[in-house]
């Protein structure tokens, strides 16, 4: 098992290290450049997608809630974790609640907004299956909606998992000065491209 574990660490750090030279052959658009442009798209999206959910079904229902919770789970909360080390912004605003240094800082919000998403990503797919089950059909993903979205909720548990393994190995100092980004290296770049 430790052998097949050692093997796929090396598969991701070559998938990792392709997917860095693929990323840094694309240039941001010009107006993308402001920072403070990202954190506006990601609410804005959301409430487009919140309102045209709410305009179509005209209540609140099952599917709604499950359409509510995702778009504020990744368009909203999951992009904001991940720029969550660079959002100096957010690390100024809530330094005055926040006790430690400015990397325990930036590491407790990530870890905050991450888990966040996954709480909002969970209810998402509980509220869908309840409307699946509430109209008597299969909870098995049948549209390509469905099997990205399976796929993308896997691929988000792996983080989680692989995140939370980080976290551990830093606080019980696996992870040190000596050996800092050498575990767990595509952990956070496994999902698709960084946000901006």
């Amino acid at each position: 098992m430790e052998g097949l574990m050692q093997k796929l660490k090396v598969v991701l750090d070559k998938i990792t290290t392709a997917r860095a030279r693929v990323v840094a052959a694309f240039k941001s658009p010009a107006w993308v450049k402001p920072r403070f442009l990202t954190h506006i798209m990601g609410p804005v999206i959301a409430v487009i997608v919140i309102a045209s959910t709410f305009s179509k079904t005209e209540s609140l229902n099952l599917f709604s809630l499950h359409a509510t919770c995702m778009a504020l789970a990744f368009v909203v909360l999951m992009p904001e974790g991940v720029v969550a080390y660079r959002n100096h912004l957010l690390l100024d605003s809530l330094s005055p609640i926040m006790s430690n240094g400015t990397k325990a800082k930036k590491r407790t919000i990530h870890l905050t907004l991450q888990v966040l998403a996954s709480m909002f990503a969970a209810l998402g797919l509980f509220f869908i299956a309840g409307n699946k089950v509430y109209h008597r059909n299969s909870i098995l993903p049948r549209t390509w909606h469905g099997v990205v979205g399976a796929i993308t909720l896997l691929a988000m548990v792996m983080q989680v998992v692989v995140g939370r393994l980080k976290h551990m190995s830093f606080t019980s100092g696996v992870i040190d000065a000596r050996n800092r980004g050498k575990r767990y290296r595509w952990h956070g770049k496994a999902n698709g491209p960084p946000a901006v």
